[in-house]
């Protein structure tokens, strides 16, 4: 309910207002009246009203300077002034100050009535802008709160530690798991499929801000461009039931068609109990995505899935993919980080899988490549040892002679002038 003070000198004036005026019925609370302007300023100071209804020409303190008091300190508050025809001249500079009605006497109870019932309902708007815009404000910064949480937990930063109450869920069933979504914006005939990404991405952005992100019992988030994850949290039964995962992935693919326009594949992990163990999940769905390429056409892989000799001939591409990247860039100072990342898998499960079916993990057959590279150049060209260190990827020309003999039985001088080459495995 809405607050209203009252200024009138007049004491019979003041009573009829107090008496003759519906207040509840206008949605009002009459919190007082003063008979000064003083009072009047120390009615407002102590509650604030939402409307003060006063009269220009009082004691002590005029209502144009009670007037320009309030819309200093209380801006919100819609003044209203009465007052008779003589004072006309008087109000136009009330008027100026932006007062919210100006009543001339003498009035109807029907005519003051409606004045206020106007104030009344202004005021009553702008509380509910600024709800709504307060509450925008609230929405947003929540959300970039629930996103870092988000991610941190989703790259392994998060401790676990108050990370249900910044994710919102307060009532926590005891599993969870994610879905991935590779959203794939749909371009016109000759589009810039760049541009659709990016246009793609600002729409999924937008739509996560206003909240419209809750669905299935999770929470969706956006990760880098073209990702969007469902954070699921249920019994694990539910999580584990491929019928249930299935519909759910089904309603998440529905959702990016219908309002973002856009076809995507997802992925789904397997259940986990503990959300420090989110990073895992997250690293199954890119595998289950990666494993999944061109395998048919269904929109929903499940990591439980990727095994047996299919898989194998997965990961067996993947491999090679990495390969032929170390192959293309030995040369750069390169990390297995940045290799995993290109082919979107987590760096120890690459380099398991590559170890597996190479017989030597990455940073062995990175250093492998190198050195024959470099025996290569030794032999045929006759670049300086630290060019050739250089060529390889090595700036420090003594680690690279070590590097090199521990590998060939030789240094690298050695191995140009033939004193040995027999001895060498390349």
């Amino acid at each position: 309910m809405l607050k209203i003070v009252i200024a009138e000198d007049a004491a019979i004036e003041r009573e009829g207002l107090v008496r003759s005026i519906d207040w509840t019925g206008l949605g009002l609370e009459l919190t007082g009246a003063a008979e000064d302007g003083r009072q009047a300023w120390e009615l407002v100071e102590k509650h604030r009203p939402d409307l003060l209804l006063t009269d220009i020409k009082m004691p002590l303190m005029d209502g144009i300077e009670l007037a320009k008091l309030v819309r200093e300190r209380y801006p919100s508050t819609k003044v209203l002034f009465f007052s008779g025809y003589e004072d006309f001249n008087f109000a136009l500079e009330a008027i100026k100050s932006k007062v919210c009605e100006y009543i001339l006497k003498p009035y109807t109870l029907g005519e003051i009535t409606a004045a206020i019932r106007k104030a009344a309902e202004q005021a009553l708007e702008e509380r509910r802008k600024l709800k709504k815009d307060r509450d925008m404000v609230w929405d947003e910064s929540r959300f970039y709160r629930e996103e870092k949480t988000f991610k941190t937990l989703l790259y392994g930063l998060h401790q676990g530690e108050f990370a249900l109450e910044e994710l919102g869920l307060l009532d926590p069933k005891p599993a969870f798991a994610l879905m991935l979504a590779r959203i794939e914006p749909q371009t016109d005939d000759g589009g810039n499929d760049e541009l659709a990404k990016q246009r793609s991405s600002l729409i999924l952005r937008e739509l996560l801000k206003k909240r419209e992100a809750e669905m299935a019992g999770g929470k969706l988030f956006s990760n880098r461009e073209g990702e969007l994850l469902l954070l699921l949290n249920d019994e694990r039964h539910a999580l584990c039931d491929k019928e249930t995962m299935g519909r759910i992935g089904l309603q998440l693919l529905e959702w990016i068609r219908s309002r973002m326009k856009a076809e995507a594949v997802i992925a789904a992990s397997c259940p986990v109990g503990d959300l420090r163990q989110l990073a895992d999940c997250y690293m199954q769905t890119l595998e289950t995505l990666k494993l999944g390429e061109g395998v048919g056409k269904e929109p929903i892989l499940f990591y439980e899935d990727m095994n047996g000799i299919e898989a194998f001939t997965r990961m067996d591409k993947i491999v090679k993919s990495a390969e032929s990247i170390i192959r293309k860039r030995y040369m750069e100072p390169i990390t297995l980080d940045e290799i995993a990342q290109e082919v979107y898998m987590s760096p120890n499960y690459l380099n398991a899988i590559f170890k597996k079916i190479k017989r030597v993990n990455m940073h062995k057959f990175l250093i492998e490549v190198r050195v024959a590279k470099a025996a290569e150049l030794l032999q045929g060209t006759d670049a300086v040892i630290s060019r050739v260190a250089e060529s390889v990827g090595y700036k420090n020309i003594a680690h690279f002679s070590t590097v090199f003999k521990k590998h060939t039985g030789m240094s690298p001088m050695e191995y140009r002038d033939g004193s040995a080459i027999k001895r060498t495995k390349w």
